[in-house]
């Protein structure tokens, strides 16, 4: 997320108080659309929720490399944050249908540290990038979640039998 604040600053000449407007009403229309999703997920099934918001994190990016103005940085930040919130409350439900419940919670601290690891790695990735040319960490991400969907389209199963 640095690097959206330091790109929205210095590249794309968003004041800091602009960036905190951009930032406050993305987190409230993401929460709000939690209600949303959550029904989507239990009508429509984990993986039609989860492969899209991957879908839509990768557009977010695109369409906050290539923003001129606050309102289109302010679209890009509202598609990342419901993006991060649909894609997290998907794999979360996706992951406890098949965990059955005795080793439920150990199965979700090794997700997290591992997804911890990742995001670490992520981030130093980032750091040698944006040093090279700030917006390769961004073009990075985008081809990520792009690839991302597909291999969780090929991939990526619903639970025949939802754990209790």
């Amino acid at each position: 997320m640095h690097d959206f604040v330091d790109s929205a600053v210095n590249i794309h000449s968003i004041t800091t108080v602009e960036w905190g407007i951009i930032t406050s009403i993305a987190q409230i229309i993401s929460l709000i659309a939690t209600f949303g999703i959550g029904w989507l997920i239990d009508n429509y099934g984990r993986k039609r929720v989860f492969i899209p918001s991957i879908l839509l994190l990768g557009t977010a990016v695109l369409i906050f490399i290539f923003s001129t103005s606050f309102v289109t940085i302010l679209l890009a930040m509202i598609l990342t944050a419901t993006g991060l919130k649909s894609r997290m409350m998907a794999l979360q439900v996706l992951v406890a249908d098949t965990i059955p419940r005795p080793i439920r919670g150990r199965l979700f601290s090794l997700i997290d540290v591992s997804s911890s690891f990742g995001s670490m790695l992520s981030m130093v990735l980032a750091g040698i990038l944006y040093d090279q040319v700030p917006v390769y960490p961004f073009y990075f991400a985008g081809a990520a979640y792009f690839i991302a969907a597909i291999i969780a389209q090929l991939y990526l199963q619903e639970a025949s039998v939802r754990q209790d």
